[in-house]
């Protein structure tokens, strides 16, 4: 399999999308809407470059090596923070990822553009087709931080969710908190993450990355 390269343009909350190898299918979109903060101010523009080093789908198993250049080397950047993050499709069904796990983590031979490699594993329905698959990463996210400034983030939660309503638990350490209330039409969960995006330094997609699969 030819190793894939994509490359993605995106300054801060806007995003730029140049077609990688001529194919540019449309996203499925995650079922969650996450609204999060961009980078701090003064981050330099970023341009999410996708490399697939590894793409195998043998025995019902999708197993995939994904590599990506990250923001800045001082954060932890991943891209499978959060459930639905990262997930697999064939344009008409969506596949959830079971498992993600570090590859390698190079920072240093490239201190400007360091980069991360994560391997994805995914058990797709029957009927799958391997050859429209394609990976979609809806967002990369950084590291929650050890401290969090309470009155800040529930102003920004207020702003972005007038009757959203959490409970700050400082005494368990970092971004602890329970969502006592929910505005109309939210789950929990698309509260928590609504939370956590605006907690946690995030840059928002989708970038949409077509799969190749080695032949058997």
């Amino acid at each position: 399999m030819a190793v894939l390269k994509c490359t993605f343009s995106i300054v801060i909350v806007g995003l730029t999308i140049t077609a990688c190898s001529g194919v540019a299918p449309s996203p499925v979109q995650p079922t969650a809407t996450i609204e999060a903060a961009p980078l701090p101010q003064g981050e330099l523009p970023y341009s999410p470059e996708f490399e697939v080093q590894t793409a195998m789908y043998d025995s019902g198993t999708v197993r995939i090596i994904l590599c990506f250049n990250i923001p800045t080397a001082e954060e932890d950047w991943v891209l499978g923070r959060l459930p639905g993050d990262v997930y697999l499709s064939d344009m008409s069904q969506v596949v959830p990822l079971q498992s993600f796990s570090l590859v390698s983590l190079d920072a240093q031979s490239d201190p400007e553009s360091p980069r991360r490699c994560d391997r994805f594993e995914a058990s797709p329905p029957a009927g799958f087709d391997g050859e429209q698959a394609v990976l979609s990463v809806a967002r990369i996210a950084a590291s929650m931080p050890v401290e969090v400034d309470w009155d800040q983030l529930l102003q920004r939660i207020h702003e972005a969710a007038p009757s959203l309503v959490i409970e700050p638990m400082p005494d368990q350490g970092g971004p602890s908190f329970a969502v006592a209330q929910t505005p109309p039409g939210m789950t929990d969960l698309e509260a928590h993450n609504l939370v956590v995006g605006l907690v946690e330094p995030v840059i928002i997609g989708p970038w949409v990355i077509p799969i190749d699969f080695d032949p058997e």
